[in-house]
């Protein structure tokens, strides 16, 4: 059994020099030249704005005068010339602005839940109340345009100022009076950039549903009938969707991954046992799909023409529930059944971490680590986050998380079905 509440922080002085003038005296002996006003105008001080004018320069002191002529008698001594004083230094250019500072600076240090802005802690969470759906908040996605958008009976679009807009995803005619969508699980952006997910009707039968920017809806028929139950869905590299499917209810078994163009073109591809229960799914890093078998404890790896590969899982009975490819080259992946995060490269190769409560979802932060959530029953839960290296960082919250994605504003988002909320969280 699938053991998880999802079932149930960015002078130059400018100096004009002052050029003195002298003049000339003649009486019949020419006097010597006035010496030039060298003093030159103190430039403005450029701190920031502009710098005041500067001061006029000082008179140069007059030249000595010129000696007597013996020519008709000669005149006098010519007199020196008094030297003009040099001009006004021009006004200092003002310095660049400063380069933005940090935050204010706390006064009181702020817990790891908050951080400092404008001189006093702030929660890193915040909260946007749902209205009432269908169905409990599932799992959360970035779309390709600028917002989130999650499952709950409904398809809802969530802002990242946190509007909340809520879809019908049921646009088929014709099934019976009432029809509505009963289940939708996973969802994920498509290669075409729309937003896709799996969604049953009340008689049983299966969709693959998308819906565009503009919130244009469309639905693909699935050919399973009975109340399949379906886990996550993932853009592959082929550029095909590809999604883990279980058997109807009320098996817990299956073993289905179906892939789709985003025409509604579908394959099928099985694993290797009929109760291998899949449910999380992910790209990896080496172009294969990666599948958790919730029912056998093991990690598949999925080539793009169905041909897997099966890993069994250290822990016994892990439950493994969700995976997502990390920064570091590798699969991470939930243990919730014995509260672990698992890591497993490429080749195969195991490492596990243990957390305080139950991990749930999963996904790639924006900051190079990786995100899970943990839920704890009728009881407040946390984020996690843990580092390629394996060290692991929770932050506490007032209620019980379950789907996690990375935002468009490279927050983290993530569902609280327990009290119908949707929360962001600032990343350190």
């Amino acid at each position: 059994m699938r053991a998880s509440l999802a079932a149930c922080g960015l002078a130059f002085l400018l100096c004009a020099a002052g050029c003195g003038s002298a003049t000339l005296s003649r009486d019949g002996g020419m006097g010597g030249a006035g010496g030039g006003g060298a003093g030159s105008g103190g430039g403005g001080s450029a701190q920031g704005g502009s710098g005041t004018a500067g001061g006029a320069g000082a008179a140069a002191r007059g030249g000595a005068g010129g000696t007597a002529s013996n020519v008709d008698g000669g005149g006098p001594a010519g007199q020196g010339g008094a030297g003009t004083g040099g001009a006004a230094g021009a006004s200092g250019k003002g310095g660049s602005a400063g380069v933005g500072g940090g935050a204010a600076i706390c006064t009181i240090p702020c817990a790891a839940t908050a951080y400092c802005a404008n001189g006093s802690c702030k929660s890193r969470t915040t909260e946007f109340t749902v209205p009432t759906t269908t169905n409990p908040l599932a799992y959360i996605a970035a779309g390709g345009d600028s917002n989130l958008w999650f499952t709950a009976g409904q398809i809802g679009r969530i802002s990242i100022t946190g509007a909340v807009t809520l879809f019908n995803p049921l646009v088929v005619t014709g099934l019976y009076p009432g029809a509505t969508a009963q289940a939708i699980a996973g969802i994920t952006k498509g290669p075409d950039g729309n937003v896709w997910f799996p969604l049953v009707v009340g008689n049983g039968y299966a969709y693959l549903g998308s819906v565009t920017a503009t919130a244009v809806i469309s639905n693909y028929p699935l050919s399973t009938t009975g109340y399949p139950t379906f886990g996550g869905i993932t853009a592959g590299p082929d550029g095909n969707l590809w999604l883990a499917q279980q058997a109807p209810a009320p098996e817990a078994s299956g073993n289905t991954i179906i892939v789709s163009t985003v025409g509604g073109t579908f394959t099928t591809y099985s694993l290797p046992n009929a109760a291998a229960q899949p449910f999380g799914i992910a790209a990896g890093p080496d172009g294969n799909i990666w599948v958790v078998e919730n029912g056998q404890n093991k990690i598949a790896k999925v080539t793009l023409t169905g041909t897997p590969t099966e890993f069994t899982i250290p822990t016994a009975t892990s439950y493994p529930e969700s995976i997502a490819a990390g920064a570091d080259g590798n699969l991470w992946f939930t243990e919730n059944g014995a509260s672990k995060i698992g890591r497993i490269t490429p080749g195969g190769s195991f490492a596990e971490f243990p957390t305080t409560d139950r991990p749930v979802d999963i996904c790639r932060g924006p900051d190079g680590n990786v995100w899970f959530t943990e839920a704890v029953y009728q009881a407040p839960g946390n984020l996690g986050r843990i580092t390629p290296a394996g060290e692991i960082t929770e932050y506490p919250l007032t209620s019980s998380p379950n789907g996690i994605a990375t935002g468009p504003d490279s927050n983290i988002w993530f569902t609280e079905p327990t009290v119908g909320k949707i929360g962001q969280f600032v990343t350190p």
